[in-house]
């Protein structure tokens, strides 16, 4: 995946609470003003890098017919699969897009992240809950879930 720009989440790396989940189909959600949106692609992999946890996020998000003013957020869950530590939410505003073609925006980036190692417990179970929600939470949009490559 090519990716057009990177942004430090380190800002918006917050602890979640349980990973939310919600149902749809794999071409996304309809809002009421017929926007459309389409997590695309979703890859992620973990580093240590000698003191904490490295995470790379690439992502593509597309979105059809956005109403006027609306705004998007993309909220990671990051969780083991044992669900033995508490998993970790990172924010990330979907402002810059990448390519605008008539009645669709989209936003193909990488975003990178430092976890504090008590946060991972075991990195090789690692998988990643992606979100796109309107800006701020509410109704989720479009959702999709991949593995963590743990790389050394």
């Amino acid at each position: 995946m090519m990716t057009t720009s990177r942004m430090m989440a380190a800002v918006g790396l917050l602890l979640g609470s349980a990973v939310a989940s919600a149902s749809g189909s794999e071409l996304g959600y309809l809002s009421g003003h017929r926007t459309e949106v389409d997590i695309e692609d979703l890859d992620a992999e973990i580093r240590w890098d000698g003191e904490k946890w490295r995470l790379f996020v690439e992502y593509d998000v597309e979105i059809e017919h956005p109403g006027a003013g609306e705004s998007f957020d993309l909220v990671l869950n990051l969780f083991d699969k044992s669900r033995r530590n508490q998993p970790v939410q990172i924010i990330v505003p979907l402002v810059q897009p990448s390519e605008v073609d008539d009645d669709e925006v989209e936003y193909e980036s990488t975003v990178e992240a430092r976890i504090d190692a008590r946060l991972v417990g075991d990195p090789t179970r690692l998988r990643l809950h992606g979100m796109v929600v309107y800006r701020g939470g509410g109704t989720v949009l479009d959702e999709e879930e991949t593995s963590v490559d743990h790389k050394r």
